[in-house]
C-alpha cells in the first residue's frame, strides 16, 4: 500500500568550510568541519559519511517511505507506553492515549526528519570526494576493508539462497549499523526486535543466527525445549548475560585505537584487527515464539501465557536504549529474532505493531527461489562433494550448473495442490541426496537422480499443511492491512477537517469512507 505524503519544504543552504562555500541539503544541525576539528568531531563526521553513504542505496530508491512509517509507528507507541496507567477496578495496566493532533505533529516530524536523511544520502553521493576530504579517510580505509574482510570471512548471501529481498532488508536494518557501531564507534538505534514468519523449513531459523554471525556480533538463543511455565526465567537468564558480554567487549572495542597492534600496523593490519573484534552487541533467537503465548500448549495456561505476553512487550520497550548509559536495563543492546510458523498466534501487540517488532515473512521459495537454490547448492555443494570424491580416486565429472533444466525442475518443485510445495530445506535435501548418490554410483545420472528426489514425498510439505500455512499467511496480511488503513482513515480525516487535504488524499479518503465508519477513534 502505498504510503500517503503529509508533505515538508526544506531548501538547500551553504555550508562555509575552510575557503569554500558549497550548495548542499544537510540540514542545519550538521557541523561545519574545517581544519581544525575536534577529535569528537572527527568521529562523528566519520559516522555520519559511513552511515549515510550505506543508507544511501536506500534512500534514494522508489519505494523507500516505508522507513518513515516504521519511525512514526515506533515514536507512538514509545508515548502510549510512557502514558500507560492501571485501571482503577480491574488493576490491569491499560496503555496511555495519543491524541490526533499529537499523531500529526509526529507525522510531520518524521517525515521532515526523512526528507532530511535522503537529502543527506543524496548530497553523500554527489559529493563523495568532498567529504572524504573533511576527515580522516585512513579511517574509513580501515572500515571499508574491515567490511570486506567480514563479508568474506561470512555473508548471508554465501549460505542462504534465496529470499534476496529479505536478506536486503536484514542487511540495512541490522548487520550494517552493527558493523558501522563496532568499526566506527557510532550508535544507531536497531529494532527491538524481529518477526521471521511463514511455513516450516523455510530457513528462519538459520536466517536469524546467520545475520548475527554476519555483523559479527554475539548470538544467543532460547532452548527450543524450554517450557511456558519457564520462558520469563530463561529470558532473564540470557539477558543477563547479554549484558554481562556488552560490559567487558565494549572495554576491548573502546581500547581499539590504543592496542599496539592497531597503532603500529598499516591500513590492512589495522582492518584485521579490527575485524576481530566481535561487536558488543547481542541477537536472541527465540524460535517458535508463538508456544510461550499460547495457554493451550504443553506446561501453560491462560495466567502463564498472560505473564509471558506482559513480560516480552515491557521487554521490547528497553531494546532501543543505549547500552552504556546510566540506568540502562538488561535488555540495552539487544535485538530479538522471533520465528514461528503461525503468526496469528502471537500476540498482536507484537506481531503487528512496527514500533515493538518488524515483521518480514519468509514464504515458501517462488520459481525464482527455486532456481536460485538449485543453483547454489549444486554449486556450493553438489560440486565440492564431487571434487572430493575425484581427489580420492573416483571417476566422476562435475556438474555444469550452466546447462542445468532448470524450467523443468522449477514445474517439479513449484506448489500444486496434488503433491504439496518443497521448501528451501527440502530443495537442498534433494540436492545432497541426489549427490551422494551420484558419487556412490556414477551411472546414477545426477540430472535424474535430481529429478527424482524432487518429485519424492520425503521432502515435500503436505498439501494439507501448504493449505494451513497460505491460510495463516493471508490472514495476517488482512490484519496487517486492516491496522494500515484505519489508520490511513484517521489521518486522513485528520487532515481533511484542518484544510491540509490534496487532491488526490481526497479520492483516498472517499474510498475509505466506504470501508470505515466516520466515528472518530483512537486507533493507535
Amino acid at each position: 500500500m502505498k504510503i500517503y505524503s503529509i508533505g515538508a519544504i526544506y531548501n538547500t543552504r551553504p555550508i562555509q568550510v575552510g575557503k569554500n562555500t558549497r550548495k548542499s541539503h544537510i540540514n542545519q544541525n550538521t557541523p561545519s568541519f574545517g581544519h581544525n576539528m575536534t577529535e569528537a568531531e572527527r568521529k562523528k563526521a566519520i559516522s555520519d559519511y559511513l552511515k549515510y553513504k550505506d543508507l544511501a542505496r536506500i534512500y534514494v530508491s522508489d519505494n523507500n517511505e516505508q522507513i518513515y512509517k516504521d519511525s512514526v509507528a515506533d515514536r507512538i507507541d514509545s508515548l502510549r507506553n510512557k502514558r500507560a496507567y492501571k485501571g482503577w477496578f480491574s488493576g490491569a495496566t491499560k496503555l496511555g492515549k495519543v491524541k490526533k493532533l499529537e499523531r500529526l505533529r509526529i507525522e510531520k516530524e518524521e517525515y521532515e526528519n526523512y526528507l532530511a536523511t535522503k537529502a543527506k544520502c543524496r548530497d553523500i553521493l554527489a559529493n563523495d570526494s568532498f567529504y572524504k576530504s573533511l576527515i580522516n579517510t585512513e579511517d574509513i580505509e580501515v572500515y571499508e576493508i574491515a567490511k570486506k574482510l567480514l563479508m568474506d570471512n561470512f555473508s548471508l548471501n554465501n549460505v542462504i539462497a534465496g529470499y534476496d529481498e529479505q536478506k536486503e532488508e536484514l542487511k540495512r536494518m541490522v548487520i550494517e549499523p552493527i558493523q558501522r557501531e563496532n568499526l566506527c564507534s557510532s550508535t544507531e538505534k536497531l529494532p527491538p526486535a524481529i518477526l521471521l514468519y511463514g511455513p516450516i523449513g523455510c530457513g528462519k531459523s538459520k536466517i536469524a543466527e546467520f545475520v548475527g554471525k554476519e555483523a559479527n556480533c554475539n548470538v544467543l538463543k532460547l532452548n527450543p525445549n524450554t517450557s511456558p511455565r519457564k520462558f520469563t526465567g530463561e529470558v532473564k537468564s540470557l539477558l543477563n548475560e547479554a549484558r554481562k558480554y556488552y560490559l567487558a567487549q565494549k572495554l576491548l572495542v573502546d581500547s581499539k585505537y590504543e592496542a599496539h597492534e592497531y597503532k603500529s600496523g598499516n591500513l590492512q593490519q589495522k582492518a584485521e584487527y579490527a575485524a576481530t573484534l566481535k561487536s558488543p552487541r547481542t541477537i536472541i533467537v527465540i524460535d517458535e515464539v508463538d508456544k510461550y503465548f499460547n495457554p493451550n500448549s504443553e506446561n501453560s495456561s491462560d495466567d502463564i501465557a498472560d505473564m509471558n505476553k506482559t513480560f516480552l512487550k515491557g521487554i521490547l520497550d528497553h531494546c532501543s536504549e543505549i547500552p552504556d548509559t546510566n540506568g540502562a536495563t538488561d535488555a540495552a543492546g539487544v535485538t530479538f529474532f522471533f520465528t514461528t510458523n503461525f503468526p496469528t498466534r502471537v500476540d498482536s501487540e507484537i506481531s503487528l505493531r512496527n514500533g515493538k517488532c518488524t515483521r518480514l515473512p519468509v514464504s515458501m521459495p517462488d520459481n525464482n527461489d527455486i532456481q536460485n537454490i538449485l543453483k547454489f547448492y549444486l554449486d556450493n555443494y553438489s560440486n565440492q562433494k564431487i571434487r572430493e570424491a575425484i581427489n580420492n580416486g573416483k571417476d566422476l565429472k562435475l556438474v555444469n550448473t550452466e546447462q542445468i533444466p532448470y524450467k523443468s525442475y522449477v514445474t517439479i518443485a513449484a506448489p500444486n495442490k496434488k503433491n504439496g510445495a518443497l521448501t528451501g530445506a527440502g530443495i537442498e535435501r534433494a540436492v545432497k541426496q541426489a549427490t551422494e548418490n551420484y558419487i556412490d554410483n556414477k551411472d546414477r545420472y545426477i540430472n535424474l537422480q535430481l529429478a527424482q528426489m524432487l518429485t519424492g514425498a520425503k521432502y515435500r510439505v503436505s498439501p494439507e499443511k501448504l493449505d494451513e500455512y497460505q491460510k495463516e499467511i493471508e490472514l495476517m496480511g488482512k490484519k496487517y492491512k486492516d491496522i494500515d488503513e484505519k489508520e490511513e482513515f484517521e489521518l486522513l480525516s485528520d487532515l481533511d477537517e484542518l484544510d491540509m487535504i490534496t487532491d488526490s488524499q481526497k479520492i483516498r479518503l472517499e474510498y475509505l469512507k466506504g470501508i470505515y465508519s466516520l466515528e472518530k477513534k483512537d486507533i493507535l
